[in-house]
């Protein structure tokens, strides 16, 4: 963490495991009441305190989804629930913070070996759903945009079909719409 206005460092997080940077950006999350830092690194998925006496120490880490790329962010859900993916036949993994006896750890719901899966861009959760792009090494469903619900990221619900197939697929949600820009950057 560093303070912005003078750019000192308040504190540093420990990395014993050597894990690597990864594309992912860092995710808050609340758990048992305190505010928790998700990041994705090459190496695998930590928790890492965001405020409090042991803020930037470790709360949590696992390597149950540690692929060799990560581009897309954690998504945070609720009740603890966090769905991470990789491009690259990384596929996605449904993780769940397990807290016992003042201590949290991860757990790993199930990995699935088919489902929503993305290479570059974040999918996107409202209201118990994940929407995103599956990446090229998805089979038939390769760059089609894709819904599933969130607590079974493996079974695809709806998707854009074979004729609206979008790359890697840039896209937002405004306005109650997706936005999507396939690979030509045509919306």
């Amino acid at each position: 963490a560093v303070d912005c206005r003078t750019g000192r460092k308040v504190w540093e997080t420990p990395n014993p495991r050597k894990s690597t940077m990864s594309h992912s950006s860092v995710m808050p999350m609340k758990e048992n009441g305190k505010k928790i830092y998700v990041y994705a690194a090459i190496g695998g998925l930590c928790g890492i305190a965001a405020d409090g006496p042991g803020r930037g120490t470790v709360v949590w880490e696992t390597s149950e989804f540690a692929p060799s790329v990560v581009a897309p962010s954690p998504i945070i859900m609720n009740d603890g629930y966090i769905f991470m993916t990789a491009g690259y036949g990384a596929g996605s993994s449904l993780l769940k913070t397990d807290v016992r006896n003042g201590s949290v750890r991860l757990i790993r719901l199930y990995r699935p070996s088919e489902g929503l899966a993305s290479e570059q861009q974040t999918p996107i959760y409202i209201n118990g759903y994940l929407y995103g792009i599956q990446p090229k090494d998805a089979g038939g469903l390769r760059n089609q945009f894709v819904v599933t619900a969130a607590l079974n990221p493996e079974k695809i619900v709806i998707s854009s079909g074979k004729n609206e197939r979008f790359g890697l697929g840039p896209y937002i949600f405004a306005d109650g719409k997706f936005f999507i820009l396939n690979d030509d950057g045509e919306m």
